[in-house]
Order: structure tokens, then C-alpha cells, then sequence
């Protein structure tokens, strides 16, 4: 599994946010689940879909449009540094 190769390094997990209610394994409690084993597992999360407004998104609820990507990309770079540092 990918997170056991990590083990011991600093490492920046970035869940996954969607606004489409076609894909709900990406929701809830399996997104959940998956945040508590990358954590236990030593990882940081850090928590794209508190933060991902519904502007964001394009038409198909799962990928961004141009504003969303700047805004994802401006807070993964600040997550990084802030956790990471």
C-alpha cells in the first residue's frame, strides 16, 4: 500500500472534494474512513473539501473549472508550507 512506503517521511495528503451526488464513494463516511487510515498511518490531511467552494467546480461536479484550480492549487502550496514547512 502506498501509505506503508511513506511511513516515517512528512507527507501532505489532500482528500477529495466533489460537488456531484453521482459519485458518493468519494463522500462521507468512505472519505472519512480513508483520512483516518492516512492519518494513522503517519500522513497529514489536509481538508480540500472543507475548503472547495460549489463555484469551483465544472459542470460534471468532479472536475474544476479555471477558478477552482487557481484556488486549489493556491491552497495546496499554502498547506504544504503550513504543515510541511
Amino acid at each position: 500500500m502506498m501509505v506503508n512506503e511513506l511511513a516515517g517521511d512528512k507527507a501532505l495528503w489532500i482528500n477529495v472534494a466533489m460537488n456531484s451526488r453521482s459519485r458518493p464513494n468519494y463522500n462521507g463516511l468512505n472519505a472519512f474512513a480513508w483520512n483516518t487510515l492516512l492519518v494513522d498511518k503517519g500522513l497529514t490531511v489536509f481538508d480540500w473539501n472543507k475548503v472547495a467552494q460549489p463555484e469551483w467546480f465544472s459542470t460534471d461536479g468532479f472536475h474544476y473549472n479555471t477558478t477552482g484550480n487557481k484556488w486549489r492549487s493556491a491552497w495546496i502550496a499554502y498547506a504544504a508550507a503550513y504543515y510541511l514547512g
